[in-house]
């Protein structure tokens, strides 16, 4: 296990390249300030800009009302913001944004979030995985292809 270090490339742009495993979104080897194991992650969103948080090892089951008498679950990975002093990790608005780490691997699409609160901030994240899974039952209509190669 080591500490996460990131800095920012030179032109402030983050090449993305591929996606970070499941089994490593579910045991990160990287350890948060507190010593818990986390991955740390950020995203440019339409309404918050540029925000770094901690993608958690939990995965959360989210509900969601298709109708008024259907409802579809969801896995979710968790994120909640770096610290007290940065800010809310997402905001409305910001659905649909990549989210990534240090390293420019993509972990999920955000889907959504609880709402900042004086005690809690939780935004959730649909896996990429899954969202390959689901682009590539779709032959027919997209292709998905991820480049697995880091950047030069």
């Amino acid at each position: 296990m080591s500490f996460h270090h990131f800095t920012w490339p030179g032109n402030r742009l983050l090449k993305l390249w591929g996606t970070i495993p499941m089994e490593e979104m579910r045991k990160p080897m990287i350890l948060d300030e507190y010593s818990d194991p986390c991955i740390t992650v950020l995203k440019r969103g339409r309404t918050t800009n540029v925000t770094v948080g901690k993608m958690l090892t939990v995965i959360a089951y989210v509900s969601r009302y298709v109708t008024e008498h259907d409802t579809a679950v969801f896995k979710e990975l968790v994120v909640i913001p770096l610290d007290k002093e940065s800010g809310p990790f997402s905001a409305k608005g910001d659905s649909g944004a990549v989210v990534v780490d240090g390293t420019g691997r993509i972990a999920g699409i955000l889907t959504g979030g609880s709402g900042a609160t004086d005690d809690s901030d939780m935004t959730y994240v649909t896996p990429i995985h899954f969202v390959l899974e689901v682009i590539h039952q779709c032959k027919a209509l997209a292709n998905a292809f991820i480049k697995n190669a880091q950047p030069a």
